[in-house]
């Protein structure tokens, strides 16, 4: 598949679409196209497979057959319902990788984001698309080590971490620690039992 580095936001209100993106911002540095209907939706994804595809169900509910048609060809493998008390029944879960509930508390919005996007790496597994050394590096990090100690730990400058970890965050797509030790945990990279 043709995976773009982007993330759809569908949602038809302004502020919710806005304040998702700025939390998203925290665990993907893709980029971001907004949508508040549905068939701008799968005109994009006729051409074009971002990465995740956060979207309002409610957008689709007068459109029933234009989004059995969307569901049944797109090739987004990480599709994620936006609901709240009012849209929640709208959402066939077995058709989403991910349900977010858009009316909590942002501590229980960002767990959720930080589930999504450690869960679902953009490309293959850490493994593969990180270097030994950034390997060595992620893995460090998920434990606890501040710069300072995986450079003493690596014999590597401190400097060298920081670019390691520029490079890791640019690759997976993860910003925070906290994501990216979900992320380590869920590809193997380092056991549960050594994170502090």
């Amino acid at each position: 598949m043709n995976y773009q580095n982007v993330i759809l936001i569908g949602e038809p209100s302004y502020i919710i679409s806005r304040g998702l993106a700025e939390l998203i911002q925290d665990y993907s540095s893709a980029e971001i196209i907004f949508f508040e209907n549905i068939f701008d939706v799968i005109h994009y994804i006729k051409h074009y497979t971002p990465f995740y595809i956060f979207i309002n169900p409610s957008l689709y509910e007068d459109h029933k057959n234009e989004t059995r048609i969307f569901f049944d060809n797109t090739r987004v493998e990480n599709r994620i319902a936006l609901v709240n008390n009012s849209t929640e029944h709208f959402a066939n879960k077995n058709k989403f990788s991910h349900i977010l509930e858009i009316d909590k508390q942002k501590e229980q919005i960002t767990k959720t984001l930080e589930i999504i996007f450690s869960a679902t790496p953009q490309q293959s597994s850490g493994k593969e698309i990180l270097s030994d050394r950034e390997v060595e590096v992620l893995r460090l990090i998920a434990m606890g080590y501040t710069n300072k100690n995986i450079g003493d730990k690596l014999f590597i400058s401190t400097h060298t971490v920081i670019s390691h970890r520029k490079n890791i965050t640019a690759k997976l797509g993860i910003r925070t620690v906290s994501g990216l030790t979900v992320y380590a945990v869920l590809n193997k990279l380092v056991p549960r039992d050594q994170i502090k």
